[in-house]
């Protein structure tokens, strides 16, 4: 399945589509595709921070028995990684830094 096929699949499945268009070197993206492009990359550029220092942490395996043990595995993974983000952005602010719009 290559993009087009993807799109239509996910329409018929009553999916809204995340998927990133790309050009190639003879073939420029449209300005539709650029505008799609940007907005589905605001989702994308704030959720993938997470995921990899996650991942990078060893988070993400989860070789746990059973759905109740994994959910609390995940659990205690994003309240970890919340945690260290919270202090980050105190140690941010302690120094005076200005916070990214």
């Amino acid at each position: 399945m290559w993009p087009q096929e993807k799109e239509d699949r996910l329409a018929s499945d009553q999916v809204n589509s995340r998927i990133c268009a790309k050009g190639g070197g003879n073939h420029p993206q449209t300005e539709e595709q650029k505008a799609s492009k940007k907005e589905k990359s605001r989702v994308h550029v704030r959720i993938k921070p997470v995921f990899g220092a996650q991942t990078q942490a060893g988070g993400l395996i989860v070789l746990t028995i059973g759905l109740p043990r994994a959910r609390v595995k995940l659990d205690i993974v994003n309240l970890v990684y919340n945690m260290a983000r919270v202090r980050q952005l105190l140690k941010r602010d302690a120094r005076g830094v200005p916070a990214q719009a």
